[in-house]
């Protein structure tokens, strides 16, 4: 009996290094990040506009390099009159960009587009927006969507970001990163400004409705009051004749 317990032992010990083996990723402790492509096109946000970032009017608003090599500005725009983000596109084929992380994401709650107003002076460039955060349950959510851009004047990129926004959680952080590649550089490269990022949200009641409603409660109240102090007078009038006679 005794010459059959070490080879037991040792079919235990391998199936137990099997099993740990062939274990799946997520039983060990790591989650695998759920990816998200998503579209964007040139053209506006549609819905209620909350600013992200104006940086006519601020600084780098705590915008960084996304890779490390890029030298971040604030300059005058002479189209706008005003102040814009500016770097400088890498070389052929290179991508520059520029990343924030918010620890308060409430600004996204409810979004269903992020739009940006940009210029790249270059003869061809595309575009990409990255979010990256965490999901209700804490698992990690990357939403990415590229688009190509016409070049050499001012228009507005929207993204469609309501996939990540439906289950993104606002409490944890999220990390923006906006990014530009130039398929083709004029001499030693190229400018790429940024005036401005804002999301949209859809409007359930259109803004007109509000003050109408305010306004016909207003009228009610007023000639509900009118109505009353009518009549009361009415009755004081007739009274005062009655005792008269």
């Amino acid at each position: 009996m005794k010459r059959f317990v070490k080879p037991a032992a040792l079919c235990m010990i391998l199936a137990v290094v099997a099993v740990l083996l062939c274990a799946p990723v997520g039983a060990l402790g790591t989650t695998s990040a759920k990816e998200i492509v998503g579209h964007g096109a040139v053209g506006e946000g549609s819905g209620k506009q909350t600013t992200v970032v104006d940086f006519a009017n601020s600084d780098l608003d705590g915008f960084a390099s996304f890779s490390g090599s890029e030298t971040l500005t604030i300059g005058a725009s002479a189209v706008w009159g005003t102040n814009v983000l500016k770097t400088h596109l890498a070389s052929l084929d290179g991508v520059a960009g520029i990343q924030k992380s918010f620890t308060d994401a409430s600004v996204f709650t409810g979004a269903s587009t992020l739009s940006v107003q940009m210029v790249a002076q270059t003869t061809a460039y595309t575009v990409t927006l990255r979010l990256s955060g965490t999901d209700k349950n804490g698992t990690p959510v990357i939403w990415e969507a590229s688009t190509a851009v016409s070049t050499n004047h001012w228009q507005t990129v929207t993204f469609d970001i309501a996939a990540f926004t439906a289950q993104m959680d606002t409490n944890a952080p999220i990390t923006l990163a906006l990014l530009a590649s130039a398929t083709t550089q004029e001499g030693t490269g190229a400018d790429w400004m940024i005036k401005s990022l804002y999301v949209s949200t859809p409007q359930i009641i259109p803004d007109y409705v509000l003050p109408l409603a305010s306004a016909i409660c207003g009228f009610v109240v007023g000639f509900s009051i009118f109505f009353m102090i009518y009549r009361t007078t009415c009755k004081k009038n007739r009274r005062s004749r009655w005792e008269e006679r």
